[in-house]
């Protein structure tokens, strides 16, 4: 398994394991469904990840890592948390929350790919607007801007200028998403 893909593993095992926290720190009904043997399974690949990934990882990773055990070692089951004094959990909580937000700002960067093809989308979709207010006359200083892509939308003779634009805004919007999901893989 790749790095990024045991990152984005460990973030979404380490959600999981927030999201239980949360139910037991704030006393939600879900906590009764949390199952002994599935906790267990989470709490143990949570620590053997730490534990494995602590060794290589540089110091700012070795302190989550460690600090990662330290929240989830003393927990051994879903009875632990219930028992354990409200304040507490909401500490833990806190904790949890942070290292939640860590892990998806490593896991969550875009890259300047994605930012290229938002930035495309966003031209993509002024130049329809554009399109739109120069051939109705509303945004004058927009028809001298789209004359050349009016003349090209003004070829295809049978549909309306509307039914271009829909169009093209549909193609473009596709392509973004093909893209954006490629480039998500990749990452």
């Amino acid at each position: 398994m790749g790095q990024v893909h045991e990152i984005r593993y460990f973030a979404a095992r380490w959600h999981r394991w927030t999201e239980i926290v949360r139910w037991f720190a704030l006393q939600d009904k879900r906590r009764y469904n949390v199952l002994a043997e599935e906790y267990h399974a989470l709490q143990g690949e949570l620590l053997e990840y730490a534990r494995h990934h602590a060794a290589t990882a540089d110091s700012a990773g070795f302190e989550l890592l460690r600090g990662v055990e330290d929240m989830v070692a003393p927990w051994v089951n879903p009875e632990a948390l219930a028992r354990a004094d409200r304040e507490i959990l909401l500490q833990l909580l806190r904790r949890c929350e942070e290292v939640q937000r860590l892990l998806e700002g490593r896991k969550g960067r875009r890259s300047n790919r994605s930012w290229a093809i938002i930035a495309l989308g966003a031209a993509a979709i002024l130049l329809g607007i554009a399109l739109v207010l120069g051939r109705q006359d509303v945004w004058p200083a927009a028809a001298g801007l789209v004359r050349w892509p009016q003349r090209f939308v003004a070829n295809v003779k049978d549909w309306s200028v509307e039914r271009k634009l829909l169009l093209v805004g549909a193609v473009i919007s596709v392509l973004l998403i093909v893209m954006l999901r490629s480039s998500a893989r990749r990452s």
